[in-house]
């Protein structure tokens, strides 16, 4: 929702991203540390060190996505 809107310029839009991608590893790290703090459903949820490990790898995969495409654009 940050992206959006008339009042964005390059600066901005290049921090909303950046801040985005550091966000995604914190989350990654956090839930690799088993800290929920971030997604206290899954807290609460029936969970094994396998699921956890995917969540881990979907966070990377998106992480790494991200950061190649918007490199591609000068963001990153």
């Amino acid at each position: 929702m940050q992206l959006q809107g008339d009042d964005l310029n390059l600066i901005k839009t290049k921090n909303i991203i950046s801040a985005f991608l550091i966000k995604l590893l914190m989350y990654k790290r956090n839930l690799g540390r088993k800290e929920f703090i971030q997604f206290p459903n899954l807290s609460m949820a029936q969970k094994n060190d396998e699921d956890l490990m995917t969540y881990c790898q979907h966070l990377e995969a998106l992480h790494s996505d991200f950061k190649k495409k918007f490199k591609k654009r000068g963001y990153s």
